[in-house]
């Protein structure tokens, strides 16, 4: 008898019941690839909530981490009494928030989402501004998804704060957060810990691949 060549991915499952000599059959479908964004939608619905958050998702203490439709909720602010934001993003925060909360102190770092983009060079000095802010207030760190960017420079923070490894901060801020940093991004994050959480020394030769200026 002439074997095919099966493959097992397209195989349809079919189970079998048995019931006082009825047979059933039901047919499961293999799961259809979903892209990442897709995960991550998927992952918030399942746990009961939302697909992006419409809330800010609290790190730690007086630190938190979103997207840009939140970070340009006025009264999403109010509520979580955000008094500094840090916005790593193509384009600044709307200047209705700052007209709306005089108070606020805003940073704008113009970065896009790519693996080649420079973050390790702000590490320094989103470290300090997240730091200042949590004494004074509260922070709220973010890009245009909450995802890569705004969670990289986060999970910089956490590393440099507690003295943790890439992999330690990551599972720290995942509690609370679903995040993605691309792929140049954790190559960035795991040389800063290398360079002992610092980039004074900018003619390192770990960071100067990353230079983009």
């Amino acid at each position: 008898m002439r074997r095919r060549n099966v493959d097992n991915r397209k195989l349809l499952k079919v189970i079998v019941n048995l019931d006082f000599g009825r047979v059933s059959f039901k047919l499961q479908l293999p799961a259809p690839k979903m892209s990442v964004l897709s995960r991550i939608s998927n992952i918030y619905s399942k746990s009961g909530s939302r697909q992006y958050p419409d809330e800010l998702d609290m790190i730690e203490t007086n630190l938190y981490l979103s997207g840009e439709a939140e970070a340009r909720n006025v009264e999403t602010l109010k509520k979580y009494k955000i008094t500094h934001i840090l916005t790593i993003n193509d384009f600044p925060l709307s200047a209705t928030v700052k007209s709306a909360l005089e108070y606020l102190q805003i940073k704008y770092i113009r970065l896009p989402d790519l693996s080649s983009s420079d973050l390790l060079s702000y590490f320094d000095e989103t470290y300090e501004f997240i730091r200042e802010g949590v004494a004074k207030g509260a922070v709220l760190v973010h890009c245009q998804m909450g995802v890569s960017r705004s969670a990289s420079v986060v999970i910089a923070y956490i590393m440099k704060k507690y003295n943790l490894t890439y992999r330690e901060a990551l599972d720290k801020v995942k509690m609370k957060r679903c995040v993605f940093p691309n792929p140049g991004f954790v190559s960035q994050l795991q040389s800063y810990r290398d360079m002992g959480y610092t980039t004074i020394r900018r003619y390192d030769p770990r960071l100067a691949r990353y230079m983009m200026r």
